[in-house]
């Protein structure tokens, strides 16, 4: 595996992360890799990992990876290496697949929704999103990453992103 080589890689167990200064400061919520990251013949420049807490419209935890190469490319380089590439879908230059998980129903699971970018989740629901979208900070930089956002229950964290409860 090609990131066992990376510094910032961390193992524990089973599954394996990449290490940021501090998810919880936006300005340290990413690293740079120096020598990128090879992924076919695209690059991986760095990794984020951010939490945000948004009060009464919950958390928004997001990971990925930024490469160096515009949007388009990104998808179609990774788009054979995306489950459910199918229901990628594009909204203006990002690209989008979502799922929504109702923790009012009774047996709730992962559905298969198309949520509206820019809105907040409804109370007692959690987006599960894939984006590859532009980098605000660098317009040569995509990021492609997932996010959880709404109200996110430190159980679901503990399954989704299992390394957050160990730094």
């Amino acid at each position: 595996m090609v990131y066992v080589a990376n510094p910032y890689f961390k193992q524990r167990g089973s599954y394996g992360y990449f290490q940021v200064p501090n998810r919880n400061v936006p300005e340290s919520s990413s690293q740079s890799f120096d020598p990128p990251l090879g992924l076919g013949s695209l690059e991986a420049v760095g990794y984020f990992d951010e939490v945000l807490d948004l009060g009464e419209s919950g958390k928004y935890v997001s990971w990925g990876f930024l490469f160096r190469a515009p949007v388009g490319e990104v998808v179609n380089q990774l788009r054979s290496q995306i489950w459910e590439a199918q229901r990628l879908r594009k909204d203006d230059q990002i690209f989008v697949r979502s799922e929504v998980w109702n923790q009012l129903q009774k047996n709730p699971t992962w559905e298969k929704v198309a949520a509206i970018g820019g809105t907040v989740p409804k109370p007692g629901t959690i987006e599960r999103v894939l984006l590859i979208e532009p980098s605000d900070d660098n317009a040569n930089l995509t990021r492609f990453g997932c996010s959880l956002q709404g109200s996110v229950p430190a159980e679901m964290l503990k399954t989704e992103r299992p390394d957050m409860g160990i730094e």
